[in-house]
């Protein structure tokens, strides 16, 4: 069949990057419809919303477009206040139907992969419940699914193998653009070097129970900030108990605060220092005395 372009119609044009011309032959018709919006677009930022009114699609299929083409480096994923496209996130996973479960785990191979990569970590089969919890996932945060899967492992290596738990923290880090290879294994080892230092206080503290928020601030100040190993940890606790007879984050606080202060990084050091203090403090007896022991013991503490 002979033809020729009808330049009488035409009333613009948009270039289309010759890299999508490599990607054509293989990608679906949806998927280059989606790029074909978002060139045409005056901004070139379409937000999925309006690339699915435009294309009569559904959210997902568009989402599925701009997956592949970030995927070819066509597009490059950018962070929210770069680029005002909205992650649009279905109500929950309980809203994917079986049908739909059913089609993606036949026809997308990435969907396939995760659920039997996924069964493998786990060494049983997945349910129906986790199935459409772990798609929810994959569509709602745009991970790839290697990390998704990486952040699977460390669940499970925390001992928090919950898919629930597991959605939380594919939804936290997608929130925190922790969204690549590199950049999950950065947080993971920061969380798991968190938790270890969590585990020795708790160890040193006798404490058998979760953290609060505030005992997790005060412990990462002690070993981040202050830089003291469980030692002067574990000195500073004992000074605690033996002036007030109990466990106390803010005067263990008041205690390390003070030595990081005056610089001193060992229990040699540290009793030295004490030792001095409490000398000038009973030769100037004429003095009022504002001692830190003292007031804890009449349980008065200065908040911070």
């Amino acid at each position: 069949m002979n033809y020729q372009l009808n330049l009488n119609q035409w009333s613009g044009m948009f270039a289309v990057p010759n890299c999508a011309m490599e990607y054509i032959r293989e990608a679906s018709g949806n998927t280059i419809k989606v790029l074909l919006a978002i060139l045409h677009s005056p901004s070139q930022k379409p937000t999925p919303e309006e690339i699915a009114s435009t294309l009569s699609l559904s959210l997902e299929e568009v989402k599925d477009g701009i997956r592949y083409w970030i995927e070819k480096e066509v597009l490059t994923a950018v962070t929210p206040e770069q680029q005002p496209i909205v992650k649009i996130s279905k109500p929950s996973a309980t809203s994917i139907s079986s049908k739909e479960l059913a089609e993606q785990r036949m026809n997308n191979e990435k969907v396939r992969s995760l659920f039997e990569t996924t069964e493998q970590i786990y060494g049983r089969p997945l349910n129906t419940t986790e199935r459409k919890t772990l798609l929810y996932i994959y569509q709602s945060t745009l991970l790839p699914v290697d990390v998704i899967l990486m952040i699977i492992e460390y669940c499970i290596r925390i001992d928090r193998q919950s898919i629930q738990y597991i959605m939380r923290v594919c939804q936290d880090w997608a929130d925190q653009e922790i969204n690549t290879h590199e950049k999950v294994e950065e947080q993971i080892r920061i969380q798991l070097e968190k938790d270890k230092g969590q585990k020795l206080i708790c160890s040193c503290f006798g404490i058998r129970r979760k953290l609060s928020k505030k005992e997790e601030r005060y412990v990462e100040k002690w070993l981040n900030q202050y830089q003291f190993n469980i030692n002067m940890i574990r000195l500073a606790y004992e000074r605690c108990v033996d002036s007030i007879s109990e466990l106390s984050f803010p005067y263990i606080n008041e205690i390390l605060t003070r030595w990081h202060k005056n610089k001193i990084t060992t229990p040699e050091e540290a009793t030295t220092y004490d030792s001095k203090v409490k000398s000038q403090k009973q030769e100037d007896s004429s003095s009022p005395s504002y001692d830190l022991d003292e007031l804890a013991k009449r349980g008065m503490f200065i908040p911070e």
